[in-house]
């Protein structure tokens, strides 16, 4: 229960969490199930679009079912549920009564909220993130991959970024990337997931963006 403890997550209580911003959401949400799914009914989904999930230990309800959901949690396993793109193994969101069950019968619930293009860092049109009203906590992610790269090759919405934050320059800057993550996100008081942290310099370049 690592990162439900450093996240500050309740490892055996109720959460529904909804991960936002860029950089590792994905892989985050499922650690997060993983470390739960032994010991409390545990699900995900989206509210954007994900790869469709193809793990063993996730089970696929489409069309969804409640009974094959409650199977899942019998077996120790991931509940999920969705809806197939047509875009190749792109999965959508499932339908409001799925969300409401895995949200009310699900004591672990990770949800993928935000879409980023597979890119390390975010700033969210007014309409994002997508974000339900059961969440007790909202996590950010953001990748220091983004650091030291053009930020109009890697920050979605950056024309509605930039208008907002000052990113002149050639490159993402530490300072910058705090401004984005703050601006915004700041208004759903979350915690900040600094990921990407790969190298001593980089550890340090994200604890410093931290402390911005």
């Amino acid at each position: 229960m690592v990162l439900h403890e450093l996240l500050g997550l309740p490892e055996r209580e109720k959460h529904v969490v909804s991960l936002c911003g860029g950089g590792g959401k994905t892989t985050l949400m499922y650690v997060l199930a993983r470390e739960t799914k032994a010991i409390m009914p545990t699900a995900l989904f989206t509210t954007t679009h994900i790869m469709t999930p193809s793990d063993a230990d996730v089970v696929l309800s489409v069309p969804f079912s409640a009974e094959e959901c409650r199977a899942a949690w019998r077996e120790g396993k991931i509940a999920s549920s969705g809806t197939f793109l047509s875009e190749e193994r792109k999965f959508g969101a499932p339908g409001e009564d799925a969300m409401r069950f895995l949200c009310r019968e699900a004591s672990a619930v990770i949800i993928e909220a935000d879409g980023a293009r597979r890119l390390p860092v975010k700033f969210p049109a007014a309409r994002e993130p997508v974000i339900r009203p059961e969440t007790t906590h909202t996590i950010v992610v953001a990748g220091l991959s983004a650091l030291g790269k053009k930020p109009e090759e890697i920050v979605p919405r950056y024309a509605l970024a930039k208008n907002t934050v000052d990113l002149s320059g050639d490159s993402l800057t530490e300072k910058q990337m705090a401004e984005l993550l703050w601006t915004g996100y700041g208004r759903f008081d979350p915690v900040f997931f600094i990921n990407q942290a790969d190298t001593s310099d980089l550890a340090q370049r994200g604890e410093r963006i931290c402390a911005m």
